[in-house]
């Protein structure tokens, strides 16, 4: 068990030290938003 509690522990780090704590329903939004143009981008050249 003491794997499992090790890579809970740097999974755990990685979360607090990225900004996907810090993820809202805006972020994800204007994320999909980005996609949706940079698709239709390549689409429509």
């Amino acid at each position: 068990m003491e794997v499992w509690n090790a890579f809970s522990v740097s999974i755990a780090s990685v979360w607090n030290d990225s900004g996907f704590s810090a993820l809202t329903g805006g972020h994800v939004i204007m994320m999909l938003v980005g996609c949706f143009l940079l698709y239709m981008a390549f689409v429509k050249e």
